[in-house]
């Protein structure tokens, strides 16, 4: 997430840019490693979560009556820096291939 500049240049100046602002937003996706936990009465037991969200969530459990059991602090994996990868390797992509667009048509001419 957060702001990103293509820029573009040949031989006939300006060159020029693009300003472009990444928000990714997508719905929760959770992952419990162990759904079947057993202890002695009485013994602590550590339940885990793993979230993946944007906006960040708030992540909680609940046993059957409704009440909160646990807070537990959210595990959140970054898929989000995949993909702003994935945006400037596109963006610079492009500009190679203006690049090299404007080199064959001078070549050309």
């Amino acid at each position: 997430m957060g702001a990103y500049l293509c820029i573009a240049r040949n031989s006939v100046p300006p060159q020029v840019s693009k300003r472009v602002l990444l928000h990714v937003h997508f719905h929760p996706i959770i992952h419990v490693p162990n759904q079947l936990i057993g202890s002695p009465y009485g013994k602590d037991v550590t339940l885990e979560c793993k979230v993946e969200a944007s906006p960040k969530p708030v992540t909680f459990w609940q046993n059957s009556q409704g009440r909160v059991v646990v807070v537990v602090v959210v595990v959140v994996v970054i898929v989000v820096v995949v993909i702003v990868v994935v945006v400037v390797v596109v963006a610079v992509v492009v500009v190679v291939m203006v690049e090299i667009t404007n080199k064959l048509m001078i070549i050309n001419k």
